[in-house]
């Protein structure tokens, strides 16, 4: 965010306050008023957006202060506990997943949701498909709540299909210990293990250099895996589900595997070992031989695919970025007031009646 602020709004002073993770960034709003520096940095802000945690008490003290408030929520960070009249306290709610805001308008009915897609600063990368074998990469991160980034379906794929193509091969790239004892026998030859966490700009180099990326989560907040594989030029096989499916294009920019969902009531309860979903999204779960399937036809038509990914990939990633400059300029350039003053006035009709 601070590279695209500099870059394209040189008129905005754009500062970041960072918040701790884990506990600590979740207890932020009950603590951020006994913070000296956090006062100071806020009391320089003409507008103050925080990133998937919703924070009532902060809003409601920048309402007072005549500082507009944006909340940039992912999905399944939406609080189970919260009501329409909680979401009345922040001015814009900032989204990059139209499920998400259709979620909110319609389970909520909220009117102050702006849809916006995300992207990076990365440059648009454009390359062709490697002449030999077939590289694929699964980049597992930490796993991710409740197993989402779905390695084991991973996993198992990539054993059976190694196990018939030697002109495909796997790397699998990982911040924590996966049991990998299924793609043993393909290890040095066809699967490559990385076991460690790497630089951003190793992780990119890591894209580029193959021909597909692995990304059949069971949810995602904004999809950074998958962003950042479509900016190296990297086609992803993902989950058709959103936000995943609203990045790729079946057979375009990649490839979309069925999904199904758990007959689970929501919402979910917030728990790290529930694989059914959490708070309002259930878990969009891929099998094995559909994810063999995708790994298939990729391979299969890698040259054919890559004719025209190059140009479609260009042109949706540069479509976006224009959405996204477009709408943070009109905010900019008084629509941030405008909201601050219509959310008053919707908080204070609600209020009277």
């Amino acid at each position: 965010m601070r590279d695209f602020f500099r870059n394209h709004f040189p008129d905005v002073d754009f500062q970041i306050y960072q918040i701790p993770a884990g506990r600590k960034g979740k207890d932020f709003d009950a603590t951020w008023h006994n913070k000296r520096s956090f006062q100071r940095w806020l009391a320089n802000q003409d507008a103050v957006m925080t990133i998937e945690q919703f924070m009532p008490n902060l809003f409601r003290a920048c309402r007072e202060r005549g500082i507009c408030t944006i909340w940039r929520p992912n999905h399944e960070w939406i609080p189970a506990h919260y009501e329409r009249s909680d979401f009345a306290q922040v001015d814009i709610i900032m989204t990059p997943q139209h499920a998400c805001a259709d979620f909110l308008e319609q389970h909520f009915g909220l009117d102050n949701v702006i849809r916006n897609p995300w992207i990076t600063e990365l440059l648009i990368h454009e390359k062709q498909p490697s002449a030999n074998r077939t590289r694929f990469l699964f980049n597992a991160g930490r796993g991710g709540l409740g197993q989402r980034r779905n390695h084991q379906v991973v996993i198992d794929a990539f054993s059976k299909v190694l196990a018939d193509r030697p002109d495909v091969h796997f790397t699998l790239k990982t911040q924590t210990e996966l049991d990998v004892s299924p793609l043993a026998p393909f290890h040095g030859t066809s699967f490559s293990y990385i076991h460690k966490n790497t630089s951003y700009r190793k992780n990119i180099a890591y894209y580029r250099s193959a021909d597909f990326s692995v990304a059949p989560s069971k949810w995602e907040g904004v999809g950074f895996a998958i962003l950042e594989s479509l900016y190296c030029g990297t086609p992803v096989i993902t989950t058709d589900a959103p936000p995943m499916n609203e990045w790729v294009r079946h057979k375009e920019t990649g490839f979309l595997v069925p999904a199904t969902y758990p007959e689970v009531a929501l919402p979910i309860p917030h728990d790290r070992i529930n694989l059914e979903g959490v708070n309002w999204v259930k878990a969009a779960l891929s099998s094995v031989e559909d994810v063999i399937d995708g790994i298939h036809w990729l391979a299969d038509n890698k040259n054919s695919f890559y004719c025209n990914f190059n140009d479609i990939n260009r042109r949706e990633l540069t479509q976006r970025k224009s959405e996204f400059i477009a709408i943070f300029r009109e905010l900019i350039d008084g629509g941030l007031q405008r909201a601050r003053i219509a959310t008053e006035t919707r908080s204070s009709t609600s209020a009277i009646s």
